[in-house]
């Protein structure tokens, strides 16, 4: 956001969501950051606001539904969500836990 990029951070916890509100009042007035409450499950329909900039996004970021979302079918619709967001030639950096993970501390 410094270096002029506009961030848009969706996420379904409003306690998250506060915190990233009172981080973002010490930004440089000139940050274009904006905060939505939304599910990566049902991205549009609960974040309707994103719905017209489908497929324009340079980056996004699937950094916390994949670590929480158990279900196979609604991990598939999280990344396909997030998917549907990034333009053509874009990138998308997503994050999970494997279901292998637990062997680690075995």
């Amino acid at each position: 956001m410094a270096h002029g990029h506009t961030v848009t951070l969706v996420d379904l916890s409003t306690g998250l969501l506060d915190i990233a509100r009172s981080r973002a009042a010490a930004l440089p007035s000139k940050s274009q950051l904006r905060i939505l409450q939304g599910d990566a499950t049902k991205l549009l329909e609960t974040a309707p606001e994103l719905a017209a900039e489908a497929g324009t996004f340079d980056a996004v970021l699937l950094l916390g539904p994949l670590y929480h979302i158990m279900s196979p079918a609604l991990r598939d619709a999280a990344i396909a969500n997030a998917w549907a967001m990034v333009r053509p030639g874009g990138v998308l950096a997503a994050a999970w836990v494997s279901r292998y993970a637990h062997f680690r501390d075995v």
